[in-house]
């Protein structure tokens, strides 16, 4: 890959309310769904499946226990292997997904946002949460928020997306409904 000619592009489909459908890996597609469950905690939901072009999922995850607690917790810190770091892994814990729940958790119950150093990366993370706050005002003074109303689509093709393409190419147009965009990235990036 050429970095003056091509670009790296992940998206992340956000479906409100709690929906995110993650760029699949070379397994399984991913989405994830973070539910309120009161004020001060959240129910996280990793789906993992496959599509016709996919193998399918041999071996359960071994991610949770019979009553569905996670196996890596604060407890156990999460798992995490310090010979694994010393060779190279940054975090010692396996799995984005595991990363992401330690990252979570570290945070406590509410995060002070006032002392968070936000960067150019981080755009869409402020958006977001820009949009969840206002949905949450919106919810507080009665008015209709994000995910509720009109039109709803009964059937909509939508897909995140991941890989390298020419710096031609608009991301906009990459995932969702229609396959040609996509076509052609995998014939220029050949």
């Amino acid at each position: 890959m050429n970095e003056a000619t091509h670009d790296y592009i992940r998206t992340t489909v956000y479906i409100a309310p709690y929906t995110a459908l993650i760029p699949p890996n070379n397994v399984h597609n991913v989405a994830t769904l973070l539910t309120p469950e009161d004020d001060h905690n959240t129910i996280f939901y990793f789906v993992a499946w496959n599509g016709s072009d996919k193998p399918g999922i041999d071996a359960p995850l071994q991610h949770v226990d019979r009553n569905f607690d996670s196996l890596r917790n604060r407890g156990n810190l999460y798992r995490q292997d310090r010979a694994a770091m010393r060779a190279g892994n940054f975090t010692g814990i396996r799995g984005i997904p595991n990363q992401d729940i330690a990252m979570w958790e570290s945070m406590g119950p509410i995060s002070d946002r006032s002392k968070e150093r936000v960067g150019a990366s981080d755009v869409a993370v402020v958006a977001f949460r820009r949009l969840m706050v206002d949905a949450a005002r919106a919810l507080q003074k009665g008015d209709s928020i994000i995910g509720t109303t009109e039109p709803h689509i009964a059937h909509a093709t939508i897909s995140s997306f991941e890989g390298v393409v020419p710096k031609t190419t608009n991301w906009r147009s990459l995932g969702g409904g229609s396959e040609a965009p996509l076509e052609r990235v995998r014939q220029t990036a050949k």
